[in-house]
C-alpha cells in the first residue's frame, strides 16, 4: 500500500470533484454541495493536498488565508487560515489519514507565518468532528443549533 499527501495538481481537479459528488451522496452535511470544476480551479492554491493511495485519490483537504476583521477570538488584522474543506472517502476514515493531511496543510500554512486557524462545519455527526480537531488543539468558538 502506498499512501501519498501531495499538493493537488490541476490534472487532480475532476477526482476531487468526484470526491466532493461522492460526499454529498454520503449525506452527512447539512446544507452543503459540491462545487463546480470553475470553483474549485478557483480554490487551487499551495494549500489545497490531496490524498493519494495506491495511485487513486482518497481525499483531499484546502483553505485560504484571510485576516480577522471584528472576531471574538482573533485580534483584528491578525491573518489566520480558514480550513474550508476536509474529506475522505468513508473506507479511509479512522486510519490516521485525515491527521496526515491536517498536518500536512497546518505546517504548510505554518511555514508561511500563519499561526491561527478556523474551521466550520455543518456535519450531522459532531462529537467525531469535535474530537478530531481538539485533538489537534482547536477549541470550541460557538455552536449553531435548530429544533
Amino acid at each position: 500500500m502506498n499512501i501519498r499527501i501531495r499538493p493537488c495538481r490541476s490534472e487532480d481537479l475532476e477526482a476531487v470533484l468526484n470526491l466532493q459528488k461522492t460526499w454529498v451522496q454520503e449525506d452527512i452535511t447539512i446544507g452543503m454541495g459540491a462545487d463546480s470544476l470553475e470553483d474549485l480551479s478557483n480554490q487551487l492554491n499551495h494549500y489545497f493536498y490531496v490524498v493519494e493511495k495506491d495511485g487513486r485519490l482518497v481525499g483531499y483537504g484546502h483553505g485560504r488565508v484571510h485576516e480577522a476583521d471584528n472576531m471574538a477570538v482573533f485580534e483584528d488584522q491578525e491573518k489566520y487560515f480558514e480550513l474550508e474543506d476536509l474529506y475522505l472517502v468513508s473506507g479511509e476514515r479512522q486510519r490516521g489519514l485525515g491527521s496526515l493531511l491536517l498536518s500536512e496543510i497546518m505546517d504548510r500554512v505554518k511555514a508561511d507565518g500563519v499561526e491561527r486557524f478556523l474551521l466550520y462545519s455543518s456535519t450531522k455527526n459532531l462529537k467525531p468532528l469535535i474530537n478530531f480537531y481538539e485533538g489537534h488543539g482547536f477549541k470550541t468558538w460557538h455552536v449553531k443549533m435548530y429544533l
